[in-house]
């Protein structure tokens, strides 16, 4: 009895954790988009409008989801706090601050984080390229995390299975 409760239990588990990780997957492609998004509308606001920063970001809270937005709130209370520090370091506190909220990994993190570079003070033509190359990089991000997403689906769902029918025959 207690071996069919246990098979019956381990069958049950395995669509719950496919569903687990198909969500990760979706939020984390979700995340890669609104980057792209968060980055055109940064890059529009401050090269081209030239509108002053502490502008930009209150308008990008009203643009941008979540967990974008508590960055953004973050880096304006960090910005008003200390208002003499380098804009570039005030933006990666913030983004440490709240990177739990994010299932962006490696390269895409980093990406995010360099953000700051393009913030912070200088010329119009440094901050394009910036700009520029973030953008560029997060596109081709975007592209291998598409390509790579239905091989990472179909080696997640034989892993499952795989370790459940394990389990099962374990069990019994």
């Amino acid at each position: 009895m207690l071996k069919l409760t246990g098979v019956i239990l381990a069958a049950v588990a395995m669509p719950g954790l496919v569903i687990s990780v198909e969500l990760e997957l979706l939020n984390r492609q979700k995340q890669l988009r609104s980057l792209s998004v968060f980055l055109t509308f940064l890059h529009n606001q401050i090269c081209v409008l030239c509108v002053p920063l502490p502008l930009v970001i209150d308008a990008a809270i009203r643009q941008v989801g979540s967990p974008y937005q508590e960055v953004c709130r973050s880096f304006v209370t960090k910005l008003e706090q200390k208002s003499g520090e380098e804009v570039r370091i005030l933006w990666q506190d913030a983004c440490r601050d709240q990177k739990q909220k994010f299932v962006l990994r490696g390269e895409e993190w980093m990406t995010f984080l360099e953000i700051g570079d393009a913030l912070s003070d200088g010329t119009i033509g440094f901050r394009e390229q910036v700009f520029s190359l973030l953008e560029k990089r997060v596109i081709c991000l975007q592209n291998e995390f598409s390509d790579s997403l239905a091989e990472k689906r179909k080696i997640t769902r034989f892993g499952i299975v795989a370790s459940g029918l394990f389990l099962i025959v374990l069990l019994i």
